[in-house]
């Protein structure tokens, strides 16, 4: 019976210690007398030990309290002792791993026949899981406190019949501002709106009772201040909850004026745009691309994908037009491809040409097809829209450019036929020039000659005739002589044929030493490698650009020195006259009939040449040609 016993008490004392132990609640038995405790084994793991590992002494419980705790839980013990109702108080226990617990512990003291205290029983409960999530919480609430109030918007909750539970700042400074009145627990809007004011907030009770059944909604509104300013808001609602009931609704106001003011702004300036696009003369579309094109694709897959994700997201009237059809509406949605076909190779150029230029295009001349078939010039300037290396988007403007066109061509062939019949007029000149020079160099200087020797006859053969007749005819003699090298110098001038005779280097040694003769201004000629063979036509003209140089030096330079460089350099003839003369205005020349610069550019012309002529007031003026001597 006794062992049963027995058996029966450990069985309990076992149950006991799950069940504390499950409540985490440690029991302690303190024998005032010699200070020894009894703990449970819950009160053991509270304390930091496994049950059984240490002998617990009311020493080891003071020691085990926080320092700061200490003398709180002492006096309070002694009060209980002392005969004052059971305490329970809550303090720090410091744990053998050094770990920090809070505890709350509750006794009672147990007295003898004499109400001598003898024993003190009680238990302990650790709370330090649940403090510490109340201080969290605590906080948590403190720093959404905080947040809400620093925020700009208003922030409030209201209950299921929509009066006020809790606000933000921004809140209670909004209503006192708008209304007069500062918000409290309970309050309705219409506590604080006019009769007037409450008819444009009565769909707020609607939008409140949509909400208390699980919607979440966000509108705007517009609402007048006193001082007739208008402010716009946005509100959203959403339900609280309460496991599964709504208990309120949650309400964020936040004042979007600003941004309200910037779409309008940015409605009406899209608006001006619009129509700006479509009533403007000048052609204007957008591109569009279904897919963003990557920029450093190869040029033949931009090409590619462009033609194939391109299509027009704008377009006004007047580039419809240009195009044939009625309106910019019939091209909106179009793909490029339908009305610039990558069949036909312009299409392809003026692509390949757009990706080239980076997609950012000026005066780009293109060919495209009307509706009607027909092939028309544009001139356009095409801006790409590229964000983080893909191309979005393109805004381009176009002119039709093809009347122009055909009037330019038209001028071109004009100058060039101008340009065949002025180098024929020159070498219908040279024809003559050398016809007549033949015929004085071979009649009339032959003649002067011939005239010339009789004068020498006669004045030979009658020399016993007075001596005035004798001078006279010798004077006679004189005249015949000089008419005759005069006669041969303008022969030579028309016709150089010294050039045929002696080499190109010569002939132009000989003009710049008689031009230095003739006109008193030092002439210095330099030529440097000049081949052998020069061809007639181009040594003709070189010869022609020197003499044109040099007369306009004489006719408008006003210096004394002038220098004639002639170079032959990698198949080319390179000339160079230059004086240190007055100069000229060429912007003021280029408005006058400058016969002799046209005529030097006009022989440079004819022998596939270039030339350049740098002039300014006061530092004279440089004439530079450049003759191929192999025709390109």
């Amino acid at each position: 019976m006794k062992d049963k016993n027995s058996l029966i008490r450990k069985l309990s004392e076992q149950s006991l210690n799950a069940a504390l132990e499950l409540i985490h609640v440690g029991c302690w038995e303190w024998s005032i007398e010699d200070g020894s405790e009894i703990w449970s084994d819950e009160q053991f793991r509270i304390f930091g030990y496994e049950p059984g590992e240490v002998k617990p002494t009311h020493n080891l419980f003071v020691e085990a309290v926080h320092p700061g705790d200490r003398d709180r839980v002492l006096k309070s013990v002694e009060s209980v002792l002392a005969g004052a109702e059971p305490h329970k108080i809550e303090f720090r226990i410091n744990c053998p791993d050094n770990s920090e617990r809070i505890v709350i512990s509750q006794g009672e003291v147990l007295r003898d026949n004499q109400n001598n205290p003898v024993k003190m029983i009680g238990t302990t409960v650790d709370i330090t899981a649940h403090k510490t999530s109340h201080e969290q919480i605590r906080e948590l609430h403190a720093r959404t406190d905080a947040l809400l109030d620093n925020i700009s918007d208003m922030v409030c909750s209201r209950d299921r019949e929509r009066a006020l539970v809790s606000w933000n700042k921004t809140f209670a400074e909004s209503i006192k501002t708008a209304f007069g009145v500062n918000p409290f627990i309970g309050m309705r809007t219409v506590d604080y709106l006019s009769p007037d004011q409450r008819n444009k907030f009565n769909r707020f009770s609607e939008l409140h009772n949509r909400v208390l059944s699980g919607e979440h909604i966000k509108e705007e509104f517009e609402y007048r201040l006193p001082d007739g300013i208008v402010n716009y808001y946005e509100i959203t609602w959403s339900p609280i909850r309460d496991g599964n009931d709504i208990t309120g609704v949650a309400e964020i106001t936040r004042n979007i004026t600003k941004r309200k003011l910037q779409e309008i702004m940015l409605k009406k300036s899209n608006e001006r745009f619009s129509a700006f696009i479509k009533n403007s003369s000048e052609a204007i579309w957008c591109l569009d691309l279904k897919e963003p094109l990557n920029i450093h694709l190869s040029d033949e897959e931009q090409v590619d994908h462009i033609f194939r994700n391109a299509y027009f997201l704008e377009a006004n009237d007047s580039y419809a037009r240009m195009l044939g059809y009625e309106s910019g509406n019939e091209l909106v949605g179009r793909y490029l491809r339908e009305v610039m076909p990558p069949s036909m190779t312009e299409s392809k150029e003026t692509a390949k040409h757009y990706v080239k230029e980076k997609y950012n295009v000026v005066d780009m001349q293109s060919i495209e097809m009307t509706r009607q078939g027909e092939r028309r010039v544009f001139l356009n300037n095409i801006q790409g829209v590229i964000e983080d290396g893909y191309l979005l988007r393109a805004w381009g403007t176009e002119r039709d450019i093809t009347a122009q066109k055909k009037n330019e061509d038209e001028l071109m062939r004009n100058k060039k036929d101008l340009q065949k019949l002025a180098g024929q007029l020159i070498l219908n000149q040279e024809e003559e020039l050398s016809r007549l020079a033949r015929e004085l160099h071979n009649d009339l200087t032959q003649l002067l000659a011939v005239t010339a020797i009789e004068a020498g006859s006669i004045e030979q053969d009658y020399k016993d005739l007075p001596g005035p007749v004798r001078l006279k005819i010798a004077n006679i003699k004189e005249q015949l002589i000089k008419v005759s090298k005069d006669v041969h110098n303008i022969s030579r001038d028309l016709h150089p044929s010294i050039i045929k005779d002696l080499g190109l280097s010569r002939a132009v040694k000989s003009e710049c030493s008689n031009f230095s003769s003739r006109t008193g201004i030092a002439v210095i000629f330099t030529p440097e490698n000049l081949p052998d063979n020069i061809p007639k036509n181009i040594a003709l003209s070189v010869y022609r650009i020197i003499q044109e140089g040099l007369s306009n030096i004489v006719k408008h330079a006003d210096t004394k020195n002038a220098y004639v460089f002639l170079e032959g350099s990698d198949h080319n003839l390179l000339l160079t006259v230059r004086d240190t003369g007055v100069g000229f205005d060429k912007n003021e020349v280029r408005h006058q009939a400058a016969m002799g610069l046209g005529s030097i550019r006009e022989r440079v012309r004819l022998v596939n040449g270039t030339s350049s002529i740098t002039s300014s007031p006061g530092k004279g003026t440089t004439i530079e040609v450049k003759i191929p001597l192999k025709r390109e």
